[in-house]
């Protein structure tokens, strides 16, 4: 267990954070989670500062996804739309996939779901 405070790479140990301090940690990421972009343009230095110290796991994902405004609806229906159709370099990108991050868990089981959605994402972006 580490010292009060104390960060370690990008996790922070809120277990040993006094009740004040999650409070504050809980209010400060609900108020960027409320409001990313306005947060954002606010904040910015508070906001980097934060960040460098590390985002919560809990919310890491989520918190990123803003970061990169990834959670845009007409992207999402493009995607949708571009995995339907066919591309011409199908054939390269699954005999690509079984090549790609072969030591990662995610991606090792032919026809997986880590091969299933990286084969979507590189055929959309063939597109």
């Amino acid at each position: 267990m580490q010292p009060q405070g104390v960060l370690t790479g990008v996790c922070f140990y809120v277990f040993s954070l006094s009740t004040r301090n999650v409070n504050l940690l809980v209010e400060f990421w609900g108020a960027v989670m409320t409001d990313y972009q306005a947060y954002a343009t606010d904040n910015p230095e508070e906001l980097a500062r934060a960040i460098e110290d590390g985002i919560p796991h809990a919310l890491r994902g989520m918190v990123w996804q803003m970061i990169a405004a990834s959670k845009d609806p007409a992207m999402e229906k493009l995607y949708l739309k571009l995995i339907k159709e066919t591309s011409p370099h199908e054939k390269a990108i699954t005999r690509d996939l079984g090549r790609t991050f072969p030591h990662h868990t995610f991606f090792t089981a032919a026809e997986g779901l880590g091969q299933e959605t990286l084969f979507n994402v590189l055929k959309a972006y063939s597109l």
